[in-house]
């Protein structure tokens, strides 16, 4: 399955969950948090043309650890923090198990992400550039 498709597949999981997790008397009111669902490492923590972002790992279908992606939130002051499209999904064969630690870096005005991907036989370190309308 591509990329995309992997996901609008966990964008619709989380989707499903959004609103009885807004509502809960535990949600996260000033700390980051995911929209729903497992989040681990904070990873990718980086200010990319005056917002800063910062990228976890994030299992979008269940409170339970599973396959990573990579969960995306954004600031422009520390302080407030918005939602943005999941950034990673383990879609190709080296990553097949999951998209774990990593950074991202800017360079010629791109945002670059760098992962680890992990396919139940080795752990590979991926360097992939997204093109999505975030990172232009």
């Amino acid at each position: 399955m591509n990329h995309q498709k992997k996901v609008e597949e966990a964008e619709a999981s989380v989707n499903k969950m959004r609103e009885k997790v807004s509502g809960s008397p535990w949600k996260q009111a000033y700390h980051m948090s995911p929209p729903a669902f497992w989040m681990n490492d904070p990873n990718g923590f980086s200010c990319y043309k005056g917002e800063y972002h910062l990228f976890y790992q994030h299992h979008p279908f269940s409170p339970e650890w599973g396959p990573m992606y990579w969960g995306h939130l954004k600031s422009k002051d520390l302080a407030h923090w918005e939602e943005a499209p999941i950034a990673l999904a383990p879609s190709e064969e080296y990553d097949r198990d999951g998209c774990f630690s990593g950074s991202a870096i800017e360079k010629d005005g791109k945002l670059y992400l760098v992962y680890t991907g992990i396919n139940g036989q080795a752990w590979t370190t991926i360097p992939i550039y997204i093109k999505r309308n975030v990172w232009p």
